[in-house]
């Protein structure tokens, strides 16, 4: 099924869940109550959090970055990004290092 714009959003906060369930697996943290522990979010409200991740602060999604390590292109498209944006950070990462 194509994508369309209308869902942009929707489509980033699942490609941000599925992003965190990959690296959760390569973190062996894949019970979410380790992920909790780990992160240093309290539980229940990382269970709301993967159920509505458009509710996540700034500050969860830092310590959570830390845990498990999240592809750079899924976080940004996440925060509102284009595939454009991206394309010009990376470049600019890569000229700056």
């Amino acid at each position: 099924m194509p994508k369309i714009p209308q869902y942009a959003d929707k489509y980033a906060a699942e490609s941000l869940l599925r992003e965190i369930r990959t690296r959760q697996g390569a973190a062996d943290l894949m019970n979410n109550r380790a992920l909790a522990d780990a992160s240093g979010i309290p539980y229940q409200t990382l269970l709301r959090r993967l159920k509505h991740p458009e509710d996540f602060t700034m500050g969860e999604l830092k310590k959570l970055v830390k845990v498990v390590p999240l592809h750079p292109f899924a976080l940004l498209s996440f925060l509102g990004y284009g595939k454009k944006d991206i394309k010009k950070l990376c470049e600019v990462e890569s000229l700056g290092s």
